[in-house]
């Protein structure tokens, strides 16, 4: 009876595990790309802008510029930064959207004329989403974890860590404690 219940456990472990790797290995195949989230961007934006009970309104001829690619702890991109601009290159704010159907289509906007916190991160720090509103950078010579919305220093790993490996330390949970 024992080695009938192991038997049944052991091939249970197995087909688990073989089915969260599958699983990972397509995550790539869910990733939104640039041009459709940049849409996705220009259609929330247009919609406020019919909506004659906004009273926030943009330039008349802005544009949207990429500015980062935020990725997920896997190295996969987990949304995009686009920051709002006029014609004479002004900062107007930013839109934040989501680059994997586990995340809502808009993640955040501002319409600020002064730059926000997830532009805090360095030039030689990745920024990584994990939902809600928790936004990490890690830079990418000492490993060093800073949350942005509070810009302590949370933990520190080798970058290595998320690009190399899917058991990974990283973790919402980790992050967070």
């Amino acid at each position: 009876m024992k080695e009938k219940i192991m038997a049944i456990a052991l091939s249970m472990v197995m087909l688990l595990g073989g089915t969260s790797t599958a699983f990972a290995s397509g995550s790539n195949d869910k990733v939104v790309s640039e041009d459709l989230a940049m849409a996705i961007a220009y259609d929330f934006l247009l919609s406020r802008e019919e909506n004659e009970d906004i009273i926030e309104k943009l330039p008349n001829d802005y544009n949207l510029i990429l500015s980062k690619t935020i990725y997920e702890t896997e190295g996969v991109p987990s949304a995009y930064k686009f920051d709002i601009e006029d014609e004479k290159d002004t900062y107007h704010g930013y839109i934040v959207i989501g680059a994997q159907e586990e995340y809502a289509p808009v993640i955040e906007y501002s319409f600020s004329d002064e730059k926000g916190f997830l532009d805090s991160a360095e030039a030689n720090e990745e920024i990584y989403y994990v939902g809600g509103y928790d936004y990490f950078a890690v830079n990418e010579g000492t490993g060093t974890v800073k949350n942005l919305n509070t810009q302590e220093e949370v933990q520190s790993v080798s970058i290595d860590t998320y690009n190399n490996s899917t058991d990974i330390p990283f973790t919402p949970t980790s992050l967070t404690n």
